[in-house]
């Protein structure tokens, strides 16, 4: 990770304390049940119906207040950590899928996992686990893989990626078009769904370049029989243009905030 410029305000905290900071708060955080969840709804293209909820990890610290998810997970898959937390994401999230089907509210659930948690031997089977323990089918269970470095395609990770499919669940490539999600993770990989990053979306106004590269992205994701995710809608107009372009699935602050499982049911499944 690039270091900060010696040269801070007074009021800056220098970042090694911050990040030590957060690495001790880290060791303790899943024990000690200071993570929730949250669900961000995804609107389908056809009658803007609610087939699809987006898990997003939230931590409040005792210690440091709200950390934002950008400080944390680099530093947890940096030290391990992070197979614990998707352990602990795995287990809440399918737990609350289950609970709403008891209820007779039956939709699809994203949970986002990283490359490195792909290399993780005992991934499959735990996924697996939590779904037969929560009385679920994988169809309505997706992998949203986000790519914080450059893809290393092992062994493992590709058994991990054969036994998803096979088994039936859904893998989606998760912020396309930024970062490290490029065509030749795309063909390497063999997703079931794109998900176009934000930072082409919130600009789709006023940049035809973003215009052009989504409109092309959707284009070929639909050739080659994938479904498309369009996160960061903020507006009317980039919800429309996008529902012309026959974008399967629209996420953001337009259609709607992250929300706590009470408030999605009462947004969305409650008269």
């Amino acid at each position: 990770m690039q270091e900060l410029s010696p040269i801070r305000a007074p009021d800056t905290i220098p970042y090694e304390p911050r990040r030590e900071a957060i690495l001790q708060a880290l060791a303790e955080a899943c024990f000690d049940d200071e993570f929730y969840l949250l669900f961000q709804p995804q609107l389908s293209n056809r009658g803007h119906r609610l087939l699809t909820v987006e898990v997003l990890l939230r931590w409040r610290s005792p210690r440091l207040g709200l950390v934002n998810v950008s400080e944390f997970i680099p530093l947890a898959e940096q030290t391990g950590t992070v197979y614990r937390i998707t352990r602990w994401v795995i287990c809440r999230a399918l737990r609350q899928l289950g609970y709403w089907q008891q209820q007779g509210i039956y939709m699809r659930m994203t949970i986002n996992i990283s490359m490195r948690d792909l290399e993780e031997s005992q991934l499959y089977e735990q996924v697996c686990a939590e779904t037969a323990a929560n009385w679920l089918e994988p169809e309505y269970i997706g992998l949203e893989i986000t790519e914080t470095a450059p893809l290393r395609y092992s062994q493992k990770v590709a058994r991990n990626i054969f036994d998803f499919q096979r088994a039936g669940y859904e893998l989606v490539l998760d912020d396309y078009g930024a970062g490290f999600a490029t065509l030749n993770t795309l063909r390497t990989l063999q997703v079931d769904t794109l998900k176009i990053d934000k930072s082409l979306v919130q600009q789709l106004e006023f940049e035809k370049i973003n215009q052009l590269m989504v409109s092309s992205s959707i284009k070929l994701a639909h050739r080659l029989g994938l479904s498309v995710v369009a996160e960061g809608v903020e507006s009317e107009f980039v919800c429309q243009w996008l529902t012309k372009l026959k974008c399967d699935f629209l996420q953001g602050f337009y259609i709607s905030p992250p929300l706590a499982a009470d408030e999605l049911v009462a947004r969305f499944f409650k008269p």
